[in-house]
């Protein structure tokens, strides 16, 4: 399912737009400041009209650099606009995204965790959406990056049932303590949603934002 909200061009209420609102003010106050000094001025001994020449210039160069912000942010308005079908290219490409967070439907989910120094010890868990450790195994030690699948058993031995879950992986630290590590997941992108100006990839069902993505490859049709 693809949704979309209004535009962020739509957004009206921008800085330049105050901004000319406040110099249109202060030019009215300065022509009326104008109009009063000369009506008082002495005839014998009239204003040098170089200052205001100056002050009128100055509003002219101000009133310039608005128009110019203001079309800055139009230009800004419509790259946000086109975001949304930026990731439309993501659509049915295999993703790997930051977090532990997926959809289990009966079919094995590869993740991955890193382990930025050797550690004492490595622990592995799924968690299940009311917080229960449904399995836990233990990992790698080694420093680097490693791939784990779960196929959907769980610790006692029976199938997981379909739902969300979490892979939690946390290193024994020398204490004693659990320091949990980064974690990153893999799946299909099945959807594109934008909800209050924020856009999310569906994967499995799961909101993600497109950039925790850190991975795209093409999934083999063979």
């Amino acid at each position: 399912m693809i949704t979309a909200t209004s535009s962020a061009a739509a957004q009206t209420d921008t800085a330049s737009s105050q901004a000319t609102v406040q110099i249109n003010q202060t030019f009215d106050d300065f022509l009326q400041l104008l109009v009063t000094q000369l009506k008082n001025q002495d005839p014998v001994s009239p204003m040098d009209p170089t200052e205001f020449t100056n002050q009128l210039v100055s509003f002219s160069q101000v009133e310039q650099q608005i128009h110019t912000n203001q079309n800055l942010e139009e230009l800004i308005a419509l790259q946000t606009d086109t975001w949304l079908g930026q990731p439309l290219d993501y659509l049915g490409r295999s993703v790997e995204v930051l977090g532990g967070t997926f959809t289990y439907d009966g079919e094995p989910v590869e993740m991955s965790y890193g382990v930025s120094s050797g550690a004492e010890g490595v622990v592995v868990q799924i968690v299940d959406a009311a917080g229960t450790t449904v399995y836990q195994e233990a990992g790698s030690t080694v420093a680097g990056r490693h791939t784990f699948t779960w196929d959907g058993t769980m610790s006692d031995g029976e199938d997981a049932p379909a739902g969300t879950y979490r892979m939690v992986a946390s290193a024994v630290t020398s204490d004693g303590e659990l320091a949990e590590l980064a974690t990153a997941t893999q799946g299909v992108v099945t959807g594109v949603e934008s909800l209050d100006g924020e856009t999310r990839l569906l994967v499995g069902g799961v909101a993600i934002d497109p950039e925790d993505i850190i991975a795209v490859r093409q999934i083999d049709r063979s």
